[in-house]
């Protein structure tokens, strides 16, 4: 079972960037905004989606082997961050698979090729931006269901 820890940088540095505020500075994340490795253009999209229990199961995981992917929360409460690293045949590494919680002030960069599962969010309805370099090809987002289900649970 995963149980989510709260999302640090020294935890989530080989996933991806922690995208926060410093009071009284502005801070630049250019690996949100870098282009992709094959021809397209940056997509930025607002999507509402319904909270689940505190616990369940996920059943498959996506990654974007050409391009990092952000999520920008605009009104929500906590929301998952679940990830893994691809193992050398490219396929997620399950025993490396680990789940942190993330909060309204909280916005992640993920890397190119890290496995993640979908956006999953508690408390109430959330409204989340995402921002992702898309191929022309289309070929940017690969899906992999998870061989048995990975409960997951909030502390």
């Amino acid at each position: 079972m995963l149980i989510l820890r709260p999302l640090a940088e020294d935890d989530f540095a080989s996933f991806g960037t922690i995208l926060r505020s410093v009071p009284g500075r502005r801070i630049a994340y250019p690996e949100t905004t870098e282009p992709g490795d094959k021809p397209g253009k940056a997509v930025f999209s607002i999507a509402t989606h319904q909270p689940v229990e505190t616990h369940g199961s996920l059943m498959l995981l996506e990654r974007h082997p050409y391009s990092n992917q952000s999520f920008l929360p605009l009104d929500s409460g906590r929301w998952m961050v679940a990830v893994a690293p691809a193992t050398a045949e490219g396929l997620p590494d399950l025993e490396r698979l680990v789940a942190f919680v993330a909060g309204p002030a909280d916005a992640v960069c993920i890397h190119k090729g890290v496995w993640h599962a979908p956006m999953t969010v508690f408390d109430r309805p959330a409204d989340m931006a995402m921002l992702m370099w898309r191929t022309h090809a289309g070929d940017d987002t690969e899906e992999l269901a998870l061989p048995s289900p990975v409960a997951f649970q909030l502390p």
